[in-house]
């Protein structure tokens, strides 16, 4: 089911579809961090093993330093 953000967000705006909530920064519509699948904070040691993924939307990787 498509999201319908709304058209003209001002900072901070946010915007709830399902379970999921939104903040727009003012450029882009960024999901708040309590409604991620997966944070940095679930992972073992730093370690995260996949058997099997299968990736149907963008997945994108964003962090401050070190090893990715």
């Amino acid at each position: 089911m498509p999201i319908n953000f709304p058209n003209s967000p001002s900072i901070g705006d946010t915007h709830s579809s399902g379970a999921k909530t939104w903040t727009w920064d003012g450029e882009k519509w960024l999901l708040n961090p309590e409604d991620r699948a997966l944070t940095v904070d679930d992972l073992d040691g730093g370690i995260l093993e996949i058997d099997e993924a299968e990736v149907t939307n963008n997945l994108i990787f964003s962090f401050d330093g070190g090893t990715l």
